[in-house]
């Protein structure tokens, strides 16, 4: 599942200067999402939540108001994805399940140019 994970300052990710201030995963795989959630916040020194609700409640509102989404479909439910209507914008698919993955799709979002 996991890997060996480095230091920003070591490996010299883009991901600090993201300006990411609140970062949410939402996926019903608990354990990958949270270690994905320690590393992501050693990389961006952003607040991240994980979300593992099956249907739109406190969770999904909470990560609506998120800078980014991380968005786990092969671990969610079609009611938590439906809680994420209005905030398109902000959802980043997550092709995978482990923690890597979450990883991964949180760079790719960073390499994104904003609007």
């Amino acid at each position: 599942m996991g890997g060996q994970w480095q230091t920003l300052e070591a490996t010299g990710d883009p991901l600090l200067s993201s300006g990411f201030n609140k970062i949410a995963i939402v996926s019903l795989h608990e354990r990958a999402a949270r270690e994905a959630a320690a590393q992501i916040e050693k990389l961006t020194l952003a607040n991240v939540i994980v979300v593992t609700d099956h249907a739109a409640g406190e969770g999904t509102a909470s990560a609506a108001s998120a800078d980014v989404i991380l968005f786990v479909w092969g671990a969610t439910k079609h009611a938590a994805y439906r809680a994420f209507d209005k905030v398109r914008d902000r959802l980043e698919y997550v092709q995978g399940t482990g923690s890597a993955s979450i990883v991964r799709a949180l760079e790719r979002r960073a390499g994104k140019p904003t609007h």
